[in-house]
């Protein structure tokens, strides 16, 4: 912290995904660092053929949220605050 800028962000990990200037001069962006999905088997359900009949059965499906990494930086474009977020 401190040492880290923006400029050397941006060489290891291209440009932000998002940013956003503050009125006190801060630089708050973000990097996509993993993308989320679908979970499961789907929305629905089927019948599962059992050795004395068939039961239905449901299967559901979930969103798996992206991860990033948001880096702010001071006015100066030092790194000041780091947080993984997940959307």
């Amino acid at each position: 912290m401190g040492e880290y800028t923006y400029d050397q962000a941006v060489l290891e990990m291209g440009p932000p995904d998002k940013e956003a200037k503050l009125g006190d001069g801060r630089r708050v962006c973000e990097w996509r660092t993993s993308k989320g999905g679908i979970s499961g088997m789907g929305t629905g359900s089927s019948l599962y053929m059992g050795p004395y009949g068939n039961y239905p059965q449901a299967f559901t499906a979930s969103r798996m949220p992206d991860s990033y990494l948001r880096l702010t930086f001071s006015p100066e474009n030092k790194l000041i605050d780091f947080k993984k977020v997940r959307r």
